[in-house]
């Protein structure tokens, strides 16, 4: 989710694209799905991201928009994370070997 024009929300996806950590306080995620859109976001934005994983672990993000550069060769945007929400109750593990 996104401050938009007039500081109305904006919601926005990235798609099957992953996001991946970088360093202890920053996400990255590939900008080739949706490069047109994010190029619209100005830098120093504060934004949210759900991430998903098949398995239906989840996890809420929030923090500043940093803008969009080239990371190892690859066109990236990166968020740096203020806010973390985990909304997946704890899951109790039990081996069944015994």
């Amino acid at each position: 989710m996104l401050l938009g024009h007039f500081s109305f929300p904006s919601l926005g996806s990235l798609g099957y694209r992953g996001t991946q950590t970088f360093g202890s306080d920053h996400v990255i995620f590939s900008t080739s799905a949706f490069d047109d859109e994010l190029k619209t976001i100005p830098t120093r934005t504060t934004a949210a991201i759900f991430c998903m994983s098949f398995d239906m672990e989840d996890i809420l993000l929030r923090g500043t928009f940093q803008g969009i550069e080239r990371i190892g060769g690859i066109q990236c945007g990166s968020v740096l994370v203020n806010w973390v929400y985990n909304p997946m109750p704890p899951i109790l593990r039990v081996s069944l070997l015994r």
